[in-house]
């Protein structure tokens, strides 16, 4: 039996996965060796009649965790000063980067229920791009997440928007 960190891992994939084939984007593969971005989104689009994957691709690291709590209109979570560092510390006409959070309940039986009818995933991702400047803190930072910013399809499309406006813009 794996871990229940890569049991989590393997579910965050899966929701990320199934996000990104619901909002058209072609999901970059992780790379080889990990240095702290999990996947890429990859817009696509017509030219002359083919599919090509086009510029302006966004970055995200992937986090999945039972350490986490509402309050009020936002989900508090302790990032690593490590991960927040890599989300900030951007260069100019670097991709867009965001932190994907799946919040998962406690126990481990309520994370995933199939059946013939649906495959349900308990709890949702967040997504949340950090404002710089990048942390100074040596172990956290703590973050708030407006509960208005679940990853779905539709929120996906508009992330992408996002970051095509803001490299023409440059």
């Amino acid at each position: 039996m794996i871990t229940l960190e890569h049991a989590q891992e393997a579910i965050s994939n899966a929701y990320v996965h199934a996000l990104a084939g619901a909002a058209g984007l072609n999901l970059g593969a992780r790379t080889t060796f990990d240095y702290g971005i999990d996947g890429t989104f990859h817009p696509v689009k017509n030219v002359g009649g083919k599919l090509v994957q086009s510029a302006f691709p966004v970055e995200f690291q992937m986090k999945a965790t039972t350490v986490w709590r509402h309050e009020a209109d936002h989900v508090v979570y302790d990032l690593s000063a490590r991960a927040h560092q890599i989300l900030t510390d951007r260069e100019r006409g670097q991709a867009m980067a965001i932190l994907i959070l799946l919040c998962m309940p406690p126990e481990a039986v309520d994370w995933v229920v199939g059946s013939e009818e649906h495959l349900h995933l308990r709890r949702c991702c967040y997504w949340y791009r950090p404002p710089g400047p990048p942390t100074t803190n040596a172990s956290s930072v703590r973050i708030r997440i407006p509960r208005s910013q679940v990853l779905t399809a539709d929120s996906l499309r508009e992330i992408m928007a996002t970051a095509r406006a803001e490299a023409l813009a440059l």
